[in-house]
């Protein structure tokens, strides 16, 4: 079964990969903080949230939505944009 075309995946594994590091965003997750804004304009905060939680085992910290608020507020521009 393929994943390919799937959102609620994309989301997991992008969380996934921003959770590997200390702090959020970190310049090494590359376009992981705007593709989390991207997804959860797609999804809504309830997937978001669900997505975190089913990964991490914890609730959504208040610095990812604040960042990805942040990145919302800017229209969402794409990195290096």
């Amino acid at each position: 079964m393929t994943q390919r075309g799937n959102p609620i995946t994309a989301l997991e594994w992008t969380i996934r990969c921003a959770a590997l590091f200390p702090s959020f965003p970190h310049s090494a997750t590359g376009p992981a903080p705007w593709n989390l804004a991207q997804l959860t304009d797609k999804l809504g905060w309830h997937a978001l949230h669900a997505a975190g939680q089913r990964v991490t085992g914890e609730a959504t910290p208040a610095p990812v939505v604040d960042a990805i608020r942040a990145i919302q507020n800017r229209g969402n521009q794409a990195p290096d944009e």
